[in-house]
């Protein structure tokens, strides 16, 4: 074989190793990038869910993250977008129990998507439904699941007791700008 188709055998099996993202039939939020700054975020949500009570919901999560981050969640119903919450589609959420699914900034074909099972409500009682999008909204910020059972990221069963730990806090540091903890009355 050739140098030359050696070397291109070897950048075809460099590129492929980067991790894809899933696809769908969503339209793509522009400003997706925003996911990925450092600095003060303004990121638009745009529901292609009819849900009223999702939408809340998804609303109390983006707040949760608000109250982290340097940054700042409103509604963009256009492609202006940075994340786009849609009902999931086919496949996509194979597997027992999985009610929903982010992409991650990090991966090709990043989108800024949130894919939710449209039966969710049904099955997740509303402080589970919004640990499950807060967790859900840390993978489209670029946290990965944590080993512990404590954390919000955790790959199974995220509940109103499920707390951002320390290592969450080190990588979410480690990727975009948080807001600074108020110092306690009295303290030094």
């Amino acid at each position: 074989m050739s140098t030359a188709l050696l070397l291109l055998l070897g950048l075809a099996v460099q590129h492929s190793a980067t991790p894809a993202n899933w696809t769908g039939p969503y339209e793509p939020c522009r400003n997706s990038r925003e996911l990925r700054k450092t600095g003060r975020m303004s990121i638009g949500v745009r529901y292609d869910i009819p849900d009223a009570v999702v939408i809340r919901q998804f609303q109390s999560a983006f707040d949760f993250w608000a109250r982290i981050l340097d940054a700042e969640f409103h509604e963009e119903p256009s492609n202006s977008c940075a994340v786009a919450v849609v009902n999931a589609t086919g496949a996509l959420l194979s597997g027992g129990g999985v009610v929903a699914r982010a992409q991650f900034p990090d991966w090709s074909g990043f989108h800024g998507w949130i894919a939710i099972d449209p039966l969710a409500p049904k099955h997740l009682d509303d402080s589970e439904a919004v640990a499950t999008w807060i967790h859900e909204i840390g993978h489209l910020l670029g946290l990965r699941h944590n080993p512990s059972a404590d954390s919000l990221m955790y790959f199974l069963d995220a509940d109103s007791k499920s707390k951002l730990d320390s290592a969450d806090l080190r990588s979410l540091a480690s990727l975009h700008a948080l807001r600074p903890v108020p110092i306690a009355e009295g303290a030094p």
